[in-house]
């Protein structure tokens, strides 16, 4: 039997009243939705091998002794090298929940051109406090004014406070190169709705409930992968909406590792169906 299933301590609590069992069980249960999001990306672990209320730890570089059948891209950067995971299949996942491994973060662009996204993410991160339905009506401004620019777009709860905005593009251009345009998108946003959203950077110059985060757009940054969990003690999960749906909710949606708790799953094709997947010009 691969060394992928050889699992261990399957009774270790990562949450309270939650398993490693229990981990390994969602795994299975999201991994088919998440495999479309993750495609051919370089992934990088939050593990918690002594629950959340242990020490966890940031892992980018995939283990020498990880299992040989789990496929690994190597990024070179001067004379730094990184061995980064990326998944490839239902079973990847067991290993991932053997090794405690709590939240999954992905790069915004691809192994065959790293330098070059195939989304831009927009984090509206509210201030502590915030109401949901401020956040949503935020949210819902960014897709119209993405949407005048020609560009669509889908949201994304953190399985926190936030929301992402998710843009789907090709990869045309470095994230160099998209820089000036996220800037003169914050600029616009703020601008156009200063009551709402703020670009300061510093926490104690922010003037509006909601700041528009677009630092995460850069090269070996990252961002939460959908249905990823997340490190809060409730072991809640980030989720992928539709805009209709997002709509409708009139309260944040709730869902985590714990099975009878799990979120519905909207697959990548779905999400994605009739936008027009275009380079930012």
């Amino acid at each position: 039997m691969s060394s992928l299933y050889n699992l261990t301590n399957l009774d270790k609590e990562l949450w309270p009243g939650i398993t490693k069992k229990d981990l390994v069980t969602y795994f299975l249960y999201v991994a088919p939705a998440m495999l479309e999001y993750v495609k051919d990306r370089p992934l990088s672990l939050v593990r918690a091998p002594d629950g959340v209320g242990g020490e966890t730890f940031f892992q980018k570089n995939l283990p020498e002794h990880a299992p040989n059948q789990l496929r690994s891209w190597e990024y070179v950067r001067g004379k730094r090298s990184t061995r980064y995971l990326v998944l490839k299949s239902v079973e990847d996942f067991v290993y991932l929940g053997n090794q405690a491994t709590i939240e999954i973060h992905s790069m915004l662009s691809t192994v065959q051109e790293v330098e070059r996204p195939v989304e831009i993410a927009i984090d509206l991160d509210p201030r502590e406090g915030t109401e949901f339905l401020l956040v949503k009506q935020g949210a819902l401004l960014v897709k119209e004014l993405l949407e005048q620019l020609g560009l669509r777009s889908y949201p994304k709860f953190t399985g926190k406070k936030g929301i992402h905005v998710m843009i789907p593009i090709e990869p045309e251009y470095t994230y160099g190169e998209i820089a000036p345009f996220l800037k003169a998108l914050r600029e616009l946003v703020v601008a156009t709705y200063p009551e709402l959203f703020t670009g300061h950077l510093r926490k104690e110059k922010r003037d509006a409930p909601i700041f528009l985060d677009i630092g995460q757009n850069g090269l070996e940054k990252t961002v939460i992968v959908p249905y990823s969990p997340r490190t809060v003690p409730e072991a809640k999960v980030a989720v992928i909406s539709t805009w209709q749906d997002l709509e409708r909710m009139v309260e944040r949606p709730v869902f985590n590792v714990r099975e009878g708790f799990w979120p519905p799953l909207v697959k990548a094709p779905q999400i994605m169906q009739g936008l027009p997947v275009k380079a930012v010009r």
